[in-house]
């Protein structure tokens, strides 16, 4: 069950440790472009291929920064694809503890009701064509009569968002299911604090908030530019790199402690984290 987890963050990381590769190619780049033309020698075709890369780099200088810029609408959009496969994670697995719909925590159903239902009446809006938008219609049918046990459930429906994985959005998807105090409880993590060079669970709240804010702003600038855009430099766009590495790393170990802490009552009528 804690492959759930595991594997959406596994897969991240790899994705973020190129992303993090490509930021120093740019940075070579820039700096190979700035290096003085030798005295023509003997390299032959490597010689030439260099001058040409070199030449070309220069020429190209001020456009350079378009290719951080693309690089953050990368990282944002796979932040997000992160969070809906993490977050569908804990779903099925709260779901895999229970035997009957009923034991799902309240906010769960009704959430599982509403968001099938939205997703059932749009389907293109949310990105699904309308085979499987019936394939969820029926899968809620089967898992309310469920009696010996829910098994995955429509995990993709409550995973649905129509903004950007702000503060409050990630806040409000976790809600969905009966978590709440989420940045609090991201707040509490020591490698949050350590990456901020922060003591105080407020301030280390405050500084995340407003770290993913800023990569999902520049994101949305990058995206629908109005006027002249601004892009992000190389180290900028490594600093959103680690950021969103320890982000992750701890929504996993939060979202891993509501998973274990979950538990069916002893009536059988209600469960929650």
């Amino acid at each position: 069950m804690a492959d759930l987890l595991d594997q959406p963050l596994r897969e991240l990381i790899d994705d973020l440790d190129r992303l993090e590769a490509l930021v120093c190619l740019v940075r070579a780049l820039r700096a190979f472009g700035s290096v003085d033309t030798p005295p023509v020698g003997k390299g032959g075709e490597f010689e030439t291929a260099a001058r040409d890369l070199r030449d070309s780099i220069r020429g190209l200088n001020a456009d350079l920064p378009v290719l951080s810029g693309t690089l953050v609408l990368y990282l944002a959009g796979r932040f997000e694809h992160f969070v809906r496969a993490s977050f569908q994670g804990i779903c099925d697995g709260m779901a895999a503890k229970c035997q009957t719909f009923q034991q799902l925590p309240e906010r769960m159903r009704d959430n599982l009701r509403l968001l099938t239902a939205e997703v059932s009446l749009s389907p293109a809006k949310y990105g699904f064509d309308p085979v499987q938008a019936r394939g969820f219609l029926v899968t809620f049918a089967d898992k309310v009569r469920a009696s010996d046990g829910v098994g995955s459930i429509n995990s993709a429906c409550l995973a649905i968002t129509q903004n950007n994985m702000a503060p409050g959005v990630l806040s409000d998807l976790y809600k969905r299911i009966g978590i709440g105090g989420l940045w609090a409880d991201l707040s509490k993590q020591a490698s949050l604090k350590t990456y901020f060079e922060v003591d105080k669970d407020a301030y280390a709240e405050r500084e995340a908030k407003a770290q993913l804010e800023e990569l999902m702003s520049t994101r949305n600038q990058i995206a629908h530019p109005s006027g002249s855009p601004s892009f992000p430099d190389p180290d900028k766009v490594s600093q959103y790199i680690g950021f969103v590495r320890v982000l992750a790393q701890n929504l996993t170990a939060v979202s891993k402690v509501h998973l274990v802490a979950f538990k069916v009552t002893a009536s059988g009528e209600e469960g929650g984290p």
